[in-house]
């Protein structure tokens, strides 16, 4: 099992781990993480390297090393990176079955290395409408950022090879879903969330002025707050300060209400988005779970507060206009998501205004722009 880094390799086996704790799948002498740098693993599953199980570093010890090549032929699952997979004790080993997770942010010739390790079977797992492998620029040039996983799943069918797409999500209920659907998944996308109106409901334990349906007066969770402050002008970084002020103003209004029912969750989980990374400085002094979008793919949180910066009289919104990008900080949320920007800037994109449009606009009170 190998993904590009060491912390897409950890998660996998964290969860894996866990699972095999309560269902027995696998002795845990059958499952081993390798990784050439030991300290690159997470301290929690250090006991699963192959460091740990021969009791000191391989390389500087014969003795060792045969242990650690019995370790290894006893292993059913070994855990590794794309390059951790031709590296060390795993150079000349060879694997039945090779599976590559986030497998659309790894370039080919990176995925190709556990893949020519005797395979016979290849499982690619990625998202290739979200966000491609970092490369420079003359990479990009040659789209040497297009993954295998993209290349083979947006090309001809090919004899050996199946297409699936898992089209049922489980993350946000249909109403946060329906936009990406629509834009990024040719309207393939499902929700796997029955009860939204339920899940919702505890939004309006908030003090946040949410929009309502019409019919029903269930809560709406995609939000737009409109922010003409403008950007500053300086640095290869942006950043907004009138759109950190609105932040500062919307995180009290998203504290839950107290509840007489203790069973019911009690916070909300937060996180603010910019495509930027000065803005992201900026936001950590009022809240630290600020992140840029690229930083944050992967994982989610209840809330997801967007800060666009861009508001300029160019209407000018730069790299903010990669669809991708979009994509990913629409679904990190897992219950709402507010986006605040200047429309006249953002709108001028035409994919842009299409997400401003499936957005309800709600005013602060008190709040200037």
């Amino acid at each position: 099992m190998t993904a590009s880094t060491h912390n897409a390799v950890d998660n996998v086996l964290e969860r894996f781990a866990e699972m095999n704790r309560k269902e027995r799948i696998l002795g845990e002498q059958q499952i081993l993480r390798v990784a050439t740098d030991v300290s690159k693993v997470n301290q929690t599953l250090t006991s699963f390297t192959i460091d740990a199980r021969v009791g000191g570093d391989m390389n500087e010890n014969n003795k060792l090393f045969k242990k650690a090549q019995e370790r290894l032929k006893a292993a059913v699952i070994v855990f590794t990176t794309c390059t951790g997979a031709g590296l060390g004790i795993l150079r000349k080993a060879d694997f039945d079955i090779a599976l590559i997770d986030e497998a659309s942010q790894i370039t080919e010739p990176c995925a190709l290395i556990p893949l020519v390790k005797g395979t016979r079977q290849a499982i690619l797992v990625g998202d290739h409408v979200q966000l491609r492998p970092t490369v420079k620029k003359m990479g990009k040039t040659l789209e040497f950022d297009v993954s295998m996983l993209e290349r083979l799943y947006t090309g001809e069918d090919t004899s050996g090879m199946i297409k699936t797409m898992l089209d049922i999500q489980y993350r946000f209920p249909a109403e946060l879903a329906d936009f990406p659907s629509r834009e990024f998944y040719e309207s393939r996308l499902r929700t796997g969330i029955s009860n939204s109106a339920d899940v919702l409901r505890i939004l309006s334990r908030c003090k946040f002025p949410w929009p309502r349906q019409a019919k029903g007066n269930a809560v709406i969770p995609t939000v737009f707050i409109s922010c003409a402050a403008e950007e500053d002008m300086g640095g290869m970084s942006k950043s907004n300060l009138g759109q950190v002020d609105i932040v500062k103003r919307i995180l009290p209004m998203l504290e839950l209400e107290k509840s007489g029912d203790e069973t019911e969750q009690q916070t909300l989980s937060i996180t603010v988005l910019s495509p930027y990374s000065k803005q992201v400085l900026a936001l950590r002094r009022i809240i630290p779970q600020s992140f840029t979008i690229d930083s944050f793919q992967g994982r989610e949180s209840d809330i997801i507060i967007f800060s666009s910066v861009r508001s300029n009289i160019e209407k000018d919104i730069g790299f903010v206009d990669d669809a991708r990008r979009l994509n990913v900080m629409w679904t990190r949320a897992r219950l709402a998501l507010i986006i605040i920007g200047d429309r006249a800037t953002m709108a001028e994109n035409a994919l842009w205004k299409r997400a401003l449009d499936a957005c309800t606009e709600v005013a602060l009170p008190d709040v200037e722009g």
